[in-house]
């Protein structure tokens, strides 16, 4: 694999570890001008999305992904819910589902896009809409009150870590979160 190839797959999933092993056990001693800027460019853009940032599972990387019967179906499936903010809290403005079930006072997929935005509704990956990472992603519950009374991390595709789901938290801490629960996955 080339140079070049290691920092094409970092631009598109900058916390994978294994490539940012490569990347940081890669010979620069005989490296030109050219290249050590490519690779500064690419160490930038690492540093910049390496505390929030959460790449989806391997599984759903693979480029046949989104041809198979469970992707589709998911992809069938999925939907965004339109809410607003008011101050510290989330007021849901649309909360139905794709079957049309009230997902108030139930737990909702969320994430937050690599430009800050939240996300709210069911199905993480295609929510995500092609993005490669996230800067968070888990489920939540909404009070009546619009206070999120339950976040956690869990997310079958992204599975972010309680490192990681800790500086998401940072990006919500606009809002009143009443109670937190990180998951811990076994790989």
């Amino acid at each position: 694999m080339t140079n070049k190839e290691v920092y094409e797959y970092l631009y598109q999933y900058p916390t994978d570890t294994l490539s940012l092993e490569v990347f940081y056990e890669m010979d620069v001693s005989n490296f030109t001008e050219d290249e050590m800027s490519e690779r500064n460019k690419c160490k930038t853009f690492i540093n910049k999305h390496k505390e929030y940032g959460v790449c989806p599972n391997y599984f759903a990387r693979h480029p046949l992904y989104k041809d198979t019967k469970r992707s589709k179906l998911a992809f069938e499936t999925f939907c965004l819910l339109d809410y607003k903010l008011d101050g510290d809290r989330i007021i849901l403005t649309r909360s139905l589902d794709y079957l049309n079930n009230d997902m108030s006072k139930q737990l909702i997929d969320y994430i937050i896009t690599p430009d800050g935005d939240l996300f709210l509704g069911k199905k993480h990956y295609w929510m995500a809409e092609g993005l490669t990472f996230v800067y968070g992603a888990g489920r939540m519950i909404i009070s009546d009150d619009g206070s999120v009374s339950y976040i956690d991390n869990h997310s079958g595709h992204f599975q972010p870590t309680p490192e990681s789901f800790r500086s998401s938290l940072k990006l919500l801490s606009h809002l009143k979160i009443d109670h937190v629960n990180a998951w811990t996955y076994v790989v």
